[in-house]
């Protein structure tokens, strides 16, 4: 209880300093990383002898990231990057020199690649295998090999470790673009709590183009590391969560992002913006105002368009070249009044494709004009050369219409630079936008075009040359101008990110304080809690002791975790249970030999781990026996129609009754006497089974694994080749009177949703119907999955099911069976451990009652002994023998009355206690009552467990679900079988009885299936529940991952393992002195204090 104390302080501890640390949290400094820092550097020439001359030449360069960036005003930054080719082979001391050089003048970290891994990363993996599949082209297969690949990561390392060196407390990291994907990781990897935020400029593809790459789960895995994942449009992030989805089997979307290992992402569109400011502060300058007199004075009476392109094959200058082709065909008016005046600045002028595609687009357009020019006039004039941004900002003010034709573009600045300089312009010229490019999801006002088609597209640029200048060309610009110089500026852009980044951290710190981490010594603390030195451990299968997969057949437990299992389960003192929604086949199967509980179905069916070899030889005949299908996952169902149970259950019954008559003269004696020595033993008759201690002295007969009346062995013969070996006649029904009539009707209603569901599959099981859809396309398995869910729960308000949802699946089971209930049920019978609070304070109560009836009894002899004095000093003149007769007399007449209030207190004591027994135990103890003792002394705790009434007190309580609202008591299909529904509907009414017990309790789980463990474990004085992941839960830790979880318990189970043997003895005198304070008075507790 210190213990639990002590977790609690210190929960509460931690979550005040984190809001006071909220309050002041703020990003004390940004570091910027991306590929290319916003500089170049050269050498100076030999000839240049100055006095000031210094080794290298700094130069600032320009581009849409640097453009974006510098908008940044509010919060202060440094940047980490490469400097380009040339700078990894400089030697040492050179790399040195320009690094302090750099850093002197514009407070930069310079990285430096080798180039030969700099060629391999950038040249090769980057813009061969990365680029085109995020702008929807097959990558190089030449390029996509393990050199590139490495070298890739390689230099995302000299990245990260680069940022590491320079971090503080307080910064924050801003990873920026396709290049430097595996940043996040490797800073992860190191600092799991740095802030960690991640801008993609670039289209993120669909997930059938990314789910190509090799690649694709270290990238998205690395992306998911981040805090904050932005991109430009919110079609961008649907792919990238789409993605994650399909890539990480563990991936969850959310309202804010993705759910994936333990981890919440902040997934959002975050546009970026430029700085209108600059460019309308440069048409201000003299020259920039002389210049474009001159440009107009030139191209005077003609219809200028502008477009700006890198040389690149996702900006469509092929396309662009045909439109203009077209428009001159289609509309001769434009043939000498018609101008394109294209810039074309160079791109990886040293890769082959990128030469041809310049080739190609050099020969186009000398077709154009060689068709349409003149001496005097050309259609299309191309610079072939990137231009100053003074000389751009001339030719955006007097251009009459700018045309952008990208196939695909993460946003394209030009779009927003024309829009800023357009406002200088008496014109106001027209934006025709690709549809394609993010842009045009941010500025309304634009002529929207479908590139690839090129006849429409020639109609839309001519219309917007003749509307331009008009009023409703001019509410286009307005509208367009008032996003990018006010809503969405670059400035806005980087305050955005930041605060989105700010808040995706606040609340990752939030998630992780109010849920604590758990530690090897928070468990090592829980197995020293408990006070009678017993340990039970229950966890939960998939998800927790081993990742979810992509099919159920193919999580089955490695060599390494039985391993675990079997070295936890040696430690003294500790039951390990697997709790899992398993049949008891499968799980029987992998855990056979392991010396574990084994709680299937979602706790219908619970098997000890008194397992032997004569029980897996024997499933091993009846597998030959049966001769079924080794891999069918989904068994038919058939139904009795005299029982309602399913037909599953008769090869558990043959191959039960088959060995009964060899089973009952050895197994069950020799299982009763093993286990009677540490627990009783599993029964599963429900008389036998309300008692723990019966079985020890008296052993039933061998337990039956099926309901009373299941259908005989001889009604059906479709189950023999539905299930591949019987599970043993181990098995226990912790619900011995189930009522399964309603899986017949929900069969059809579950295959109809698999057949309407791609990918998905029906698991049936001996109680249970589960929809499978984990490999179906995400958004459609959801809605499918929701529309079916909708439907069961009308069902059940007329069925007895519970209608549960987990991770991608939809199960529906019998109505009360839950995990958290099977639990209760183990531990109080199977393992003897604990008893209900109930009827605990009703003894006290009792005892309390009756002490006080003998205190008023002594009282009342006291007042008649002090009457009876005054009396006779009044009547000393009447004569002894008088006066003796009179108090003979009164005394009969008070202990008449003494002797008829303590039978009416023991009358109405029995009343109670028999209103609050089921009938069939309130009979048996009606006779006994009137013969018990009214006083109850204090029990030892092996006598407090054996108590027939415990049983009954879990059964009443434990048959109402977590969810039942969804649920009904009252259906017409129950069977006689549920007659006691009259008691689970009295616990809606009477508060249900609290479970106690003084061992220390663990449950683990992951899945919403699991909380009922966690709402009944975080109950017990010594219990602790532990969730995988980051989902919302009841439970009070969490961890990462099932590894992590595995981690601790191997590093806990390796300590106890070797810890002393004086750790024993001073846990039994702990015991002894907690008994001696128990029992002896208060006085002779504190004169026996000092000799502890």
């Amino acid at each position: 209880m210190e213990a639990q104390e002590k977790m609690t302080l210190k929960r509460q501890d931690s979550t005040e300093s984190l809001t006071e640390n909220l309050e002041s949290f703020h990003i004390k400094r940004l570091i910027i990383v991306s590929n290319r820092l916003p500089i170049t550097f050269s050498k100076p020439e030999k000839n240049d002898d100055s006095a000031n001359r210094k080794k290298f030449i700094l130069k600032p360069s320009s581009g849409g990231l640097i453009a974006g960036v510098m908008g940044i005003k509010s919060i202060p930054y440094t940047w980490v990057g490469w400097l380009g080719g040339g700078s990894g082979s400089l030697p040492e001391s050179e790399q040195e020199e320009l690094a302090q050089q750099v850093k002197e003048e514009y407070g930069y970290i310079p990285v430096f690649i080798p180039d030969d891994i700099a060629n391999l990363y950038y040249n090769t993996f980057s813009n061969q295998v990365l680029w085109p599949i995020c702008h929807y082209r097959q990558f190089n297969q030449d390029a996509q090999n393990p050199q590139s690949w490495e070298a890739y990561k390689t230099a995302n390392k000299l990245f990260a470790d680069a940022v590491l060196d320079l971090i503080e407390e307080g910064d924050a990291v801003w990873v920026h673009d396709y290049q430097l994907m595996m940043v996040p990781h490797y800073l992860h990897e190191i600092q799991p709590l740095m802030t960690i935020g991640f801008f993609l400029h670039i289209p993120f593809p669909s997930s059938e183009m990314f789910r190509t790459l090799p690649q694709r789960r270290e990238l998205v895995g690395s992306l998911l590391d981040s805090n904050l994942v932005g991109f430009h449009t919110f079609e961008f992030c649907r792919h990238f969560i789409s993605t994650a989805q399909r890539v990480m089997l563990d991936a969850e979307s959310s309202s804010e992002g993705i759910l994936c290992r333990g981890r919440q992402t902040a997934v959002k569109a975050l546009p970026i913006g430029i700085d209108p400011e600059r460019w309308q502060t440069m048409l201000n300058e003299k020259e920039t105002i002389e210049q474009i007199r001159g440009l107009e004075e030139k191209w005077k009476g003609m219809k200028v368009c502008i477009g700006v392109d890198r040389v690149d094959y996702t900006k469509g200058l092929l396309l662009k070249m045909r439109i203009v082709e077209a428009m001159l065909k289609r509309h001769t008016d434009m043939i000498g009044s018609f101008v394109l005046f294209q810039i074309g600045v160079p791109s990886r002028i040293d890769v082959k494709e990128y030469q041809e595609l310049t080739d190609e687009l050099h020969k186009v357009i000398g077709e154009i004009n060689g068709k349409f020019g003149t001496l005097d006039w050309m259609p299309i004039h191309y610079v072939g050369r990137s231009v100053n941004p003074r000389d751009l900002a001339s030719f955006y003010a007097m251009s009459d219409a700018c045309l952008v034709t990208s196939i695909r573009d993460g946003m394209n600045l030009v779009a927003l630079e024309f829009i800023a300089c357009q406002e200088q312009s008496q014109v106001k010229g027209a934006l025709i936008l690709s549809e394609f490019a993010g842009a045009s999801m941010l500025l309304p006002g634009s002529y929207l075009i479908n590139p690839w088609n090129i006849n429409e597209s020639a109609d839309i640029l001519h219309t917007a040359l003749l509307e331009a200048g008009t009023p409703g060309c001019v509410a286009r610009h307005q509208q367009n101008f008032e996003i990018v110089a006010h809503t969405n500026t670059a400035e806005g852009w980087g305050a955005r990110f930041s605060e989105a980044l700010l808040e995706s951290t606040a609340g990752r710190m939030f998630d992780a304080n109010e849920t604590e981490a758990l530690t090897r010594q928070m468990l090592l603390d829980g197995f020293e809690s408990s006070q009678n030195g017993k340990r039970y451990l229950f966890f939960d299968y998939d998800g927790t002791l081993t990742p979810i997969v992509g099919h159920p057949s193919h999580a089955a437990p490695s060599k390494s975790l039985l391993a675990l299992l079997r070295k936890m389960a040696e430690l003294p003192d500790t039951e390990v249970v697997i709790v899992s929604g398993r049949d008891r086949k499968c799980l029987e199967e992998w855990f056979g030999s392991c010396p574990v509980g084994l709680i299937a179905e979602h706790g219908l069916v619970w098997c000890g781990k008194e397992r032997t070899q004569q029980n897996m030889a024997e499933d091993d005949k009846s597998e030959e026996e049966h001769n079924v299908k080794e891999n069918d996952l989904s068994p038919d169902i058939s139904l009795d129609a005299s029982t309602g149970l399913m037909s599953t259950f008769q090869p558990l019954m043959q191959h039960s009754t088959s060995t009964s008559a060899q089973e009952s003269s050895s197994e069950s004696a020799s299982a009763s006497s093993s286990f009677s020595q540490s627990s009783p033993s599993p029964v599963s008759s429900p008389s036998a089974f309300s008692s723990a201690s019966s079985s020890a002295t008296n052993p039933s007969p061998s337990p039956s694994p099926l309901p009373k009346n299941t259908p005989s062995s001889s009604s059906s013969s479709s189950s023999s080749s539905s299930s591949s070996s019987p599970p043993s006649s181990n098995w226990t029904l912790l619900y011995p009177d189930i009522d399964l009539s309603w899986m017949s009707s929900l069969l059809p209603l579950l295959e109809s949703a698999v057949e309407h569901t791609t990918a998905s599959w029906l698991e049936t099981k001996p109680s249970s119907l589960c929809f499978h859809y984990r490999k179906s396309p995400r958004e459609f398995g959801e809605k499918m999955a929701a529309e079916l869910r909708f439907n069961l729960m009308a069902k059940a308000t007329t069925l007895p099911i519970d209608v549960v949802c987990g991770k991608c699946t939809v199960e529906v089971r019998p109505l009360g069976v839950n995990k958290g209930a099977a639990i209760k049920k183990v531990l109080l019978n199977v393992f003897g451990e604990g008893e209900m609070r109930e009827e605990k304070e009703e003894k006290e109560e009792k005892e309390d009652k009756e002490k006080e009836f003998d205190e008023l009894d002594e009282l009342s002899e006291e007042n008649e002994d002090e009457e009876t004095e005054e009396e006779e000093e009044e009547e000393e003149e009447y004569e002894g023998r008088d006066r003796k007769d009179n108090k003979n007399d009164h005394n009969e007449g008070k202990n008449r009355k003494d002797n008829n209030e303590n039978n009416t207190f023991k009358q109405q004591n029995e009343e109670s206690k028999k209103a609050k027994m089921p009938a069939s135990k309130a009979s048996s103890s009606s006779s006994s009552s009137t013969s018990s003792s009214a006083t109850t002394a204090a029990t030892p705790l092996n006598s407090r467990l054996t108590r027939s009434s415990s049983f009954s007190s879990i059964s009443a309580s434990s048959s109402i679900p977590r969810s039942a609202s969804f649920s009904s008591q009252s259906s017409a299909p129950l069977k006689t079988s549920l007659s006691n529904s009259s008691l689970s509907s009295l616990s809606f009414a009477v508060p249900a009885p609290v479970y106690a017990t003084d061992a220390f309790v663990l449950c683990c789980g992951d899945d919403r299936t699991d909380e009922d463990m966690f709402d009944f474990v975080n109950l017990l004085p010594h219990g602790m529940s532990v969730v995988i992941g980051p989902q919302p839960s009841q439970a009070r830790t969490r961890v990462k991952s099932c590894f992590a979880l595995l981690h601790i318990l191997s590093q806990l189970a390796g300590r106890l393992a070797h810890q002393p043997r004086h750790n024993q003895m001073l846990m039994e005198e702990k015991m002894a002195h907690r008994q001696f304070m128990i029992s002896e008075p208060e006085d002779s507790v504190s004169k026996g204090i000092g000799s502890f």
